[in-house]
């Protein structure tokens, strides 16, 4: 039955064949989980943005330029492996993060209120109260400058050898994800600091995770150590991540915020009482003794019944 089967298969026996066709298949369903994953943390900044442009400033923004801007340079030099490389995948993903973080990053420098951005504000003036279609039909000038850009860059790189533009472009893309990586060991670093886990996004945790693994999976398959590495670096970032908020949630805590408030509430009578002035004491006793020298009747007593009451008084 095997050799039959060899020769249906071209005459390769069934333990030859069968793992290519199984490399195979696992290529293409890590490649897509990737891919649906990486649009997936490609569109987060997104409602940021989206509300930035409705306030018309940065203030209370969620977003910052420097995450924009890292993405946009890490998908720039991911989009340049896949050319150099041949990958299609990678080329494909990486070159439409490249065009979306660019649109992300013009729009940050609109509507910024760092003033550092002010001649950005000052060039993009004519975007203002414009749609979204019409907003990014604008920005193909620069997409077009972008784009001529790293033409150049390929220009650069197909000048060299194969090998050497492939070792060149790899160590690129794990540096620049190196760098990228500052933002959430930033906020890990929040974390830990202020020990709460108020700013911190189990969602976006959870989707780097699974983006890394996925990644790391398909980088695996095809045998690619220059694609592999970067995932593994935010894997192992992700389950730090995910320690921390596990460890400094409320829950593991013990801290119940209705619980915390009722005690406040509770405690700030004995704290008023406690924290009393002297003033307050003074002014006190001087309203006391003029009433303790007030009979039932509301007559004033005798001398001695009032210094009497003054000397029991504290």
């Amino acid at each position: 039955g095997v050799q039959a089967m060899g020769d249906a298969s071209g005459g390769l026996p069934l333990w030859e064949w069968y793992p290519d066709i199984l490399g195979t298949s696992h290529r293409r369903i890590f490649s897509t989980l990737a891919i649906a994953s990486t649009f997936a943390l490609l569109y987060s900044p997104w409602p940021a943005l989206k509300q930035m442009r409705k306030s018309g400033t940065s203030v209370g923004s969620k977003v910052g330029f420097i995450p924009l801007f890292a993405m946009l340079l890490n998908n720039t030099v991911g989009f340049t492996y896949g050319v150099v490389t041949t990958n299609y995948d990678v080329m494909g993903v990486n070159g439409f993060g490249s065009i979306l973080c660019l649109v992300y990053v013009l729009t940050y420098l609109r509507y910024s209120d760092n003033r550092r951005f002010a001649y950005c504000r000052a060039i993009n003036s004519n975007l203002t109260n414009c749609s979204t279609p019409q907003f990014l039909r604008r920005q193909v000038r620069y997409i077009g400058i972008f784009f001529l850009g790293l033409a150049a860059l390929e220009y650069y790189l197909y000048s060299l050898e194969q090998e050497t533009r492939v070792d060149f472009a790899g160590v690129c893309n794990n540096i620049v994800y190196i760098i990228m990586l500052s933002s959430p060991l930033s906020q890990a670093c929040q974390v830990v600091k202020h020990r709460s886990t108020a700013n911190a996004s189990w969602g976006l945790t959870i989707s780097c995770a699974a983006n890394s693994f996925f990644w790391a999976a398909y980088a695996h398959v095809i045998d690619d150590w220059y694609l592999l590495f970067p995932p593994l670096l935010g894997m192992v970032l992700a389950a730090m991540q995910i320690s921390l908020l596990i460890i400094f949630s409320k829950r593991c805590l013990g801290i119940h915020p209705k619980k915390k408030e009722k005690e406040a509430v509770e405690m700030a009578p004995q704290a008023g009482k406690s924290k009393s002035s002297p003033s307050c004491k003074a002014s006190k006793s001087a309203v006391s003794v003029p009433n303790a020298r007030l009979g039932k009747n509301g007559n004033a007593s005798s001398d001695k019944d009032g210094a009497q009451v003054a000397a029991e008084l504290p």
